[in-house]
């Protein structure tokens, strides 16, 4: 039979009963923060020192993930490390003259000091370590990371060195990007020469990456250029383009050239298709994404290969580890802005700046509370079942009555602590959940309508429902047109005290409130960039009053409102009672971190409307240009046509009367064929006036040639009658030195226009008592060379076939040139002169062998 005494909770198993129920609780912290460090031991052995060389500067992401991880791989080794660090600062200060004062440096302080490993990370470390080795540490094994592009032949050479590499994913970025955009029509890559790291990158993209993408794709390169030069070329690009990001801009800050995070920014920001990078640096910066080498991993492996040499390993057993790690990162609300969903990326993609879920933002103050309640459910079950078995007992014993009382008075006061911390611990997720809600509502309503005013009305009603204040405001910053920062409200309490005020407040509802004053609690705000808690702004030297009918302020709380380091708003509460303190600013601060980056987003999106609207205008004027443009050519063309019809009469005329004149009988052979030479004049004259349009449709590329054999040296014959008599008003021979039997393909007119033009030129250009020299030979192509002894004035010979070129002519037009150069290309043939004082001007037209042939 069973004793119950057995079980008895007096003497000592009462003991071992509250031993059991606090004992737990101890050994779980016991657990969890008195674990040995796992770094005991280590000071008591003789520390490895390692100098680790930096390419760049503190502070640049890419090269501070390298130095963070390789820290935490050394820290992690069981032998204590002494760790020396030197930055070279190549990226931002590139002098030769420097780094050679920086070795000198090391000289004299590492002189004395024995190093066991040299790790260098980037290009410029390794090629300064290796440079330098002699001097600095001879015989010393090298450990380097982020070596660019390496290839075995770089360490040919070299002993006690091994390393990572750090190449680029090209191609799979480049496929990734094409994965998620199938349309894509251009890949343009942003690519420099300044130094050698993007140099050979180009290189290698150029040999081996690029040719698999020209035969589908437009492969635009822009090299070496600045952040105006890349805009302006993107602009001209299809929408069906793509941007990726491999080399630095040719900008320069303060006089340094840009860090990369500085580079990707600018390119990003400026760029209108989606922009893709290859470096972790790349991200964050409005890059959408890419197969990103991280230095984290590199930091680790050259962690790994340190402690592997320490150990005991030989270096030159350890072979370079050439294959880059890298992931398919993305940054969320980059692909938010380009409308991409998750559903088109790879199933391994990483996110980055993805909202978190509630579950993920509070993991653990949910398990937490959750193990809390069930520890103290296992004390609840631990208490009842002691009750139990009091009750049991007070049936064989007085005694144990007694103890059940005490028993279940301590069971309701652990029970209404326990009631009292769920009560707390559910109030504070409820909150959270609030707050996380709100943050949903504020994106929901950015996306469905973006309108400031309706939007931070809704949100700043919320925000003092939350905070219990009466008043409130939400403002963005701005700046003015001289570069001063000033508030405009967007959403507003009703303060209004009179008419005038009722007045201002109705105008606000439209167009909003304009702060320029900043001596003032919110204006504090602005200029300082922390926040303003006042709770007796009576007395606070930083209120400046309120005005006249104004509610009394009795507390206020401004709190800024940044994107990343940029102040881009402020939000403005008041007359809390109690006034406000830290915790509440505290509790609402993921709230103001989401409504600093809608503020960024909705003035990103207006900026581009804006842009959107100039491109709109800019696109009207040049249509109504245009429209101008067709007019005035139309209106031309009407003049042209009425000016021929005006001239064609009295020219009818004149080629009319030699009819009449050579009817009669009395006029002898030599004025006939003047009278003939004068009607045949008239007929070209005419013929002429119908081809004046011509002309014009030549400088447009809109003439139709319609070629027939011409034969050359009867219509150069034919010029030289006409021109005869003007030669001998001027004691002027005309020479023609013409190869027989050549016959040009052309239109008889457009070529005696050509040549009539050039020969009158020279008749009036040579001096008194000379000649002028038409001559022709055929080499590969047809040539004619018209030659006289006078010089074409120096400051118009490179203008000579322009349009109203002229000087010395009384008179002149400047056409004569102009339009022997227009019928010459329209024959696909090639004008060009040649003069100087000493061997006078040569003009020379050459015709495409193609257009020529030899009659018989």
């Amino acid at each position: 039979m069973l004793n119950i005494r057995s079980i008895s909770f007096s003497g000592p198993n009462r003991q071992i009963f509250y031993l059991f129920v606090f004992l737990i609780p101890l050994l779980f912290f016991a657990a969890f923060f008195l674990t040995p460090s796992a770094t005991a031991g280590k000071g008591e052995k003789e520390a490895a020192n390692v100098l680790y060389i930096n390419s760049y500067h503190r502070g640049y992401s890419w090269s501070d993930a390298i130095e963070r991880n390789l820290m935490e791989g050394l820290d992690a080794f069981d032998k204590k490390i002494e760790l020396s660090i030197e930055y070279l600062d190549s990226r931002r200060f590139d002098n030769p003259e420097r780094l050679s004062q920086l070795a000198d440096m090391m000289v004299a302080k590492y002189g004395d000091y024995h190093l066991n490993i040299v790790v260098t990370s980037d290009n410029a470390a390794f090629d300064f370590a290796v440079a330098n080795r002699e001097r600095l540490f001879p015989d010393i094994p090298i450990v380097f990371c982020g070596y660019n592009n390496l290839r075995h032949k770089i360490l040919e050479g070299i002993p006690k060195i091994t390393g990572v590499n750090e190449e680029v994913d090209l191609s799979g970025t480049i496929n990734l990007a094409l994965s998620v955009h199938p349309d894509t029509r251009t890949l343009a890559f942003i690519v420099s020469t300044s130094d050698h790291s993007s140099h050979r990158i180009l290189e290698i993209a150029k040999e081996s990456v690029f040719p698999h993408y020209t035969d589908h794709y437009d492969v635009v390169l822009l090299k070496d250029l600045s952040i105006l030069e890349i805009r302006n070329r993107l602009n001209q690009l299809p929408k069906e383009t793509i941007v990726f990001i491999s080399g630095q801009t040719s900008d320069r800050k303060k006089g340094r050239a840009l860090s990369p995070v500085e580079n990707s920014t600018l390119i990003a920001t400026n760029s209108p298709f989606p922009t893709y990078g290859f470096w972790e640096f790349n991200l964050g910066t409005g890059v959408l994404g890419g197969s990103i080498v991280t230095g984290a991993d590199q930091g680790r492996a050259a962690a790994q290969m340190v402690t592997q040499i320490l150990s005991g390993t030989p270096v030159d057993a350890i072979p370079p580890f050439m294959k880059s790690p890298t992931s398919l990162t993305f940054d969320y609300q980059v692909m938010k802005q380009f409308g991409i969903g998750e559903n088109r990326l790879p199933p391994k993609a990483i996110f980055l700046n993805r909202p978190d879920s509630l579950w993920e933002n509070y993991k653990w103050y949910i398990i937490g509370g959750i193990g809390a309640i069930l520890f103290e459910a296992i004390l609840i079950i631990a208490l009842y079942y002691a009750v139990r078995q009091r009750k049991k007992a007070l049936d064989q014993s007085q005694e144990f009555l007694e103890l059940a009382q005490q028993s279940q008075g301590e069971l309701q006061i652990l029970t209404k602590e326990l009631e009292q911390r769920v009560e707390e611990r559910t109030a504070e997720l409820r909150s959270k959940q609030a707050i996380l809600s709100l943050i949903e509502r504020l994106r929901a309503s950015f996306i469905s309508n973006p309108d400031p005013f309706i939007m931070y009305s809704d949100l700043l009603e919320q925000i003092k429902e939350i905070s219990e204040s009466p008043y409130g405001f939400i403002g963005e910053t701005l700046t003015t047109t001289d570069g001063k920062t000033y508030l405009k409200a967007f959403a507003l309490t009703n303060l209004s005290w009179n008419d005038e005020s009722e007045r201002l407040y109705r105008e606000f509802e439209n167009r909003g409130f304009e702060f320029h004053t900043m001596e003032s609690l919110f204006g504090k705000v602005i200029t300082s960039g922390k926040p303003v808690i006042s709770n007796d702004p009576e007395n606070d030297t930083r209120a400046t009053g309120t005005p006249s009918g104004h509610p009394k302020l009795m507390a206020f709380l401004g709190v800024p409102i940044y994107f990343g380091d940029k102040l881009v708003g402020e939000v403005g509460l008041a007359n809390r009672p109690g006034g406000y303190e830290q915790r509440l600013l505290e509790y609402l601060n993921p709230l103001f971190n989401a409504l600093g980056h809608i503020i960024n987003a909705r003035q990103s999106l207006q900026e581009r409307e804006e842009a959107r609207k100039v491109l709109e205008e800019k696109a009207q004027m040049l249509e109504e240009k245009a429209q101008i443009l067709e007019e005035n050519i139309w209106l031309r063309e009407e003049v042209e046509h009425i000016t021929r019809h005006d001239l064609k009469t009295p020219l009818n005329a004149i080629i009319g009367l030699p009819d009449v004149l050579l009817e009669g009988d009395n006029l002898h052979s030599d004025q006939r064929e003047l009278i003939h030479q004068i009607q045949k004049t008239g007929y070209r004259m005419l013929d002429q006036i119908n081809r004046s349009l011509d002309i014009y449709r030549m400088e447009q590329g809109r003439y139709e040639l319609s070629p027939e054999p011409i034969k050359l040296e009867p219509l150069l014959y034919r010029i030289q009658t006409e021109l005869e008599s003007l030669g001998k008003k001027r004691g002027i021979r005309i020479i023609i030195q013409c190869e027989k039997n050549v016959v040009v393909m052309g239109e008889e007119l457009l070529l005696f226009s050509l040549f009539a033009n050039l020969i009158k030129n020279a008749l009036e250009a040579a001096p008194k008592g000379s000649s002028v020299t038409v001559s022709s030979s055929r080499k590969s192509v047809q040539i004619v060379d018209i030659h006289n002894m006078g010089a074409v004035p120096e400051a118009i010979r490179n203008r000579f076939f322009d349009k109203f070129i002229t000087a010395g002519k009384s008179g002149g037009t400047g056409l004569g040139t102009y339009s022997a150069r227009l019928i010459t290309e329209t024959l696909g043939g090639n004008i060009a002169m040649q003069s100087s004082d000493e061997k006078g001007t040569t003009v020379t037209v050459s015709l495409d062998s193609a257009v020529v042939a030899t009659y018989s």
